[in-house]
């Protein structure tokens, strides 16, 4: 027996290797027609669904009541979001010499309002530790601002007064009874979706792969109140790190740095189905691209367009998600990179489209070896 289970863990170790320590992959001379039919499309219903209790019930106690702030002996740092997404300089690449940035002689205007929120110092007194970065973010809607430190969320009104005490987002997602449910591996994102007068909160889950997206989409426009709440699983075990979101009309909209292992993977770029998850719907899932790392459309850290403001875009408009070139890493030009991406919910197989937007579509300096025959877009997926 003790033999058995020593082979049994020689194997599996052997076996996370191979699974986490994928050779690196670097960018080369590919042809853009190559590159952009790269890029292919998936489907994924959410894992787990439920309802959470009301954030304004949570209790306001310490996970370590007997600690005593700012004993170094009882706090300890973590380190997270240790992956980035490096570009190597590439042969031919140019270095400018940086411009010192021009400062203007008009003073910033005076806040409103100005009061403390929470700290990464709180952080330590809920989990006896503290989180590098704190990765700190917020939103205002209606009445309220929300903001997150890593992994505690808190909501104030517009007067700067807390409405709840502060709460961990495992609180939130605690329903759901899976391992993810129970962690808080940071990352935190709070935005407002005024079309709807709801809250969005997320964070990933590193636990093991295939990995995890948390979002909690609040019942009503009251941020204090119930949330629906969602696990998604995220594809090819690939760690999703650094996601940011966009709010749509017609999804919500993620993009995050891939990575296998400690090597970087691409950029996924993916879509929430809004009108499910805004009225609970178990059946909500996402529509999902992954720029690949060895193509020459490599651009890590893109981001999607958030909406703010109650004058939504014309029906139908994609959303835009949004990188960089730069000639310090190779590239012909220093430029941003634009990309339409369109998600249909509506039908009962979801469709969607990934390409550049028509107006770029052109034959430039960065795609100057771009087929004239290439369309602009990659063409509609459907999944059974």
């Amino acid at each position: 027996m003790r033999s058995f289970a020593v082979l049994f863990l020689v194997l599996a170790v052997g076996a996370s290797f191979f699974v986490f320590r994928q050779p690196v992959v670097k960018s080369g001379p590919v042809n853009s027609a190559e590159a952009i039919s790269e890029v292919k499309p998936g489907f994924m219903r959410a894992a787990a669904s439920g309802v959470s209790e009301k954030v304004s019930s949570f209790s306001s106690k310490p996970a370590f009541p007997g600690r005593k702030p700012g004993d170094p002996a009882q706090e300890r740092v973590l380190f997270v979001s240790d992956n980035q997404a490096v570009r190597e300089r590439a042969a031919g690449s140019v270095h400018e010499d940086d411009a010192p940035a021009a400062v203007s002689a008009v003073p910033v205007p005076t806040p409103s309002l100005a009061f403390d929120g929470i700290t990464n110092r709180q952080n330590g007194e809920n989990f006896g530790l503290f989180f590098l970065p704190s990765d700190t973010n917020g939103d205002a809607g209606q009445s309220h601002y929300v903001q997150a430190t890593n992994s505690l969320v808190q909501i104030f009104n517009k007067s700067g007064v807390a409405v709840a005490p502060p709460f961990k987002m495992s609180d939130i997602f605690a329903p759901l009874g899976t391992v993810c449910s129970t962690r808080n591996d940071g990352e935190p994102i709070v935005l407002y979706d005024t079309l709807a007068d709801r809250w969005l909160l997320s964070s990933f889950c590193s636990a093991f792969p295939p990995f995890r997206q948390m979002i909690a989409i609040s019942k009503t426009g009251d941020p204090t109140g119930a949330y629906f709440i969602y696990e998604f699983v995220m594809p090819s075990n690939r760690l999703n790190d650094y996601a940011k979101f966009g709010v749509w009309p017609d999804g919500y909209y993620m993009s995050a740095d891939e990575f296998i292992g400690s090597d970087y993977a691409g950029t996924a770029a993916l879509a929430f189905d809004r009108q499910k998850m805004l009225a609970g719907d178990p059946a909500a899932g996402y529509i999902y691209f992954n720029f690949p790392s060895a193509s020459l459309i490599r651009t890590g850290g893109i981001l999607p367009s958030d909406l703010d403001g109650y004058n939504p875009p014309p029906a139908g408009a994609p959303n835009i998600f949004t990188g960089y070139t730069s000639n310090d890493y190779g590239d012909p030009l220093d430029a941003m990179r634009l990309f339409e991406f369109h998600a249909d919910f509506q039908d009962p197989v979801p469709t969607g489209t990934l390409g550049y937007p028509a107006a770029l579509a052109r034959r430039d300096a960065r795609f100057a070896e771009r087929p004239a025959d290439v369309p602009r877009s990659v063409p509609q997926f459907r999944h059974p």
